[in-house]
């Protein structure tokens, strides 16, 4: 049967962090750092957050693991600092077996633990011991006599993935994280890394079209509301600039209205190409694996934005041969179907560029390439494209 406590976190990982922050029981800061006690550190201290600092402290000096909260607040979201807890089964070099045993014992009903840590004066990381070589070590021994050496630790700024990416196939509970002088920091639990990475991919869908990562499914409406508002907006506001750059060649459309025909069919082919050079690239980048060097990516996205903007854009053409032959008096129909290929192989080839290049421009600004990239690229995409195909119109055929 599921315990209530479990219930409660599962609730908090539902729902954004400031309504979470609303359920704690603030009177009590013992009960509410005992909640918080059993998320991952990340969230835990997104929730944190969110509450006044008064509260927020009191908290933190309740919780045993308030101290290694403040000190994954340090660290960038997603990255294996962020998720620091604290390492308090490490023990000196030269502590005896009989010690660290006696020690484990009253640790072990508090903490969830499989292995210990060996650190000189420095809280240098010398080895780790398992449990079962202390089970079979003789209890006059010390720690560093049957610990294991230059055991494999992680980096507090490594990335989720690379982190897990980089661990073995039966990994141990715990991993020691360790600066660059191999200082000891505290530890993570890989459960913990699976949880929080789990956590951040279900947030991608969202960022593609400006839902928060905080934005919950179990939200309230006006937190929704307050998250993807900002968004909406900006998007009206590419969606205007759009209206306006049509706007310029309304009398040139006018004129010949096939042009108006091909303009929502030029949109959506280009929206869905750059969408797919977008999905592409984000793929890459969330799996880190640049098997090639960033230029030589974009080219390849430009390319086969090309190369299918080629082959829609003869049937494109045909279709405005066909539709321009029935109106011969809004211009010549060889014309304007070869305006209508030539402006939409341009026009993927756009795409294809942006949906390679923004996210790793985002990315190089610092920002997550996958915030809101889905509606900036379509606004963008519209922009020059509609613009490219009314002003080839202008010039070579009207």
């Amino acid at each position: 049967m599921v315990r209530q406590d479990e219930l409660f976190s599962s609730r908090l990982m539902a729902l954004d962090a400031r309504t979470a922050a609303g359920l704690l029981d603030l009177e009590h800061p013992n009960l509410a750092a005992q909640q918080l006690g059993d998320l991952p550190p990340a969230r835990a201290m997104a929730i944190l957050l969110a509450l006044p600092e008064d509260i927020r402290e009191s908290i933190m000096t309740a919780c045993p693991t308030g101290a290694a909260w403040l000190r994954a607040e340090h660290y960038a979201p997603g990255t294996v600092g962020n998720q620091l807890e604290e390492p308090v089964a490490a023990f000196r070099k030269g502590t005896s077996v009989a010690m660290a045993v006696d020690l484990l014992r009253e640790l072990m009903p508090q903490r969830e633990l499989n292995q210990v840590y060996v650190v000189d004066p420095e809280n240098r990381l010398l080895g780790i011991v398992a449990f079962r070589e202390l089970l079979f070590a003789e209890r006059g021994q010390t720690l560093d006599q049957i610990m294991q050496r230059e055991p494999c630790s992680l980096r507090p700024e490594w990335a989720l993935n690379d982190a897990l990416s980089r661990l073995s196939l039966q990994p141990p509970l715990t991993y020691p994280v360790c600066d660059g002088d191999n200082v000891l920091l505290g530890q993570v639990h890989t459960h913990r890394l699976h949880q929080q990475q789990a956590f951040e991919l279900s947030g991608q869908p969202g960022y593609l079209v400006g839902v928060d990562h905080d934005e919950q499914w179990a939200s309230p409406w006006w937190r929704k509301f307050q998250f993807r508002q900002p968004w909406l907006q900006i998007h009206l506001f590419m969606l205007f600039v759009v209206g306006a750059i049509v706007g310029r060649f309304q009398d040139d459309i006018a004129k010949a209205t096939l042009l108006a025909i091909f303009l929502p069919v030029l949109a959506g082919l280009c929206r869905t190409i750059g969408a797919q050079s977008l999905a592409c690239t984000l793929r890459g980048l969330s799996l880190s694996n640049p098997a090639r060097p960033v230029k030589r990516q974009v080219l390849k996205e430009t390319w086969l934005g090309l190369v299918n903007g080629v082959l829609t854009g003869l049937l494109a053409g045909v279709g405005m041969f066909i539709v321009a032959s029935r109106h011969p008096e809004q211009g010549d129909p060889t014309q304007m179907a070869v305006l209508a290929a030539v402006a939409m192989a341009l026009s993927c080839m756009v795409a294809g560029l942006l949906g390679a290049a923004m996210p790793l421009l985002l990315r190089k600004l610092g920002i997550n390439p996958a915030m809101a990239a889905n509606l900036v690229l379509s606004g963008l995409s519209d922009m020059i494209c509609l613009g490219l195909f009314l002003s080839m119109a202008v010039a070579f055929v009207l």
